[in-house]
């Protein structure tokens, strides 16, 4: 048991460095954090394709620069490229929610992350905790990505696992409504 060999702030050092490398040390397991993101990703590309959103390229295309930075140590434009896929997936949910779902046409500015986000929680595809954590979340990434030389490994990581899983679950919440 690791918190017997080693006291204090050594525990909270050794779970950042186990974070760092990709693990989480929880009730005596060692859990890694990113074994089920290509998996998800892949589940991702399935969704996509199955519900015909047309930027399908571009969501690959920026996908695979995250995974190209993340390797090359380049953790801003990892974050970047974490924003990028979330926003395609969000505003092609919410054209295809107003087209196809609402029915509503509403007039989005879907140049403007803010106002797809909005229309998605103002039309109930999110409710407001959802909402919340999108929004928060883009605020992460956009501090980070905008700020060179500032964002570490880590954040990169927990960008690239919490992107992935807000993609996921938004083409699982519109893939649930075209099966309706």
């Amino acid at each position: 048991m690791i918190s017997k060999r080693i006291g204090g702030n050594n525990i909270e050092k050794l779970e950042n460095l186990l974070r760092i490398d990709g693990y989480i040390y929880e009730k005596e397991h060692l859990y890694e954090i990113n074994n089920d993101i290509d998996d998800k990703t892949d589940i991702i590309k399935v969704l996509y394709q199955k519900i015909n959103l047309s930027e399908y390229n571009e969501f690959c295309t920026f996908y695979n620069y995250i995974n190209e930075h993340i390797s090359k140590e380049k953790w801003e434009d990892s974050i970047s490229n974490c924003r990028k896929i979330t926003e395609i997936v969000l505003k092609e949910s919410a054209l295809y929610y107003s087209k196809n779902i609402k029915k509503d046409d509403a007039e989005i500015d879907y140049k403007k992350p803010v106002k797809v986000r909005e229309y998605l929680e103002k039309t109930a595809f999110f409710s407001e905790d959802e909402a919340n954590i999108v929004h928060y979340f883009y605020k992460y990434m956009s501090n980070l990505g905008s700020h060179p030389e500032i964002a570490l490994e880590e954040q990169a990581h927990f960008s690239r696992v919490m992107a992935v899983n807000i993609v996921l679950y938004t083409l699982k919440k519109l893939t649930s409504y075209v099966t309706k």
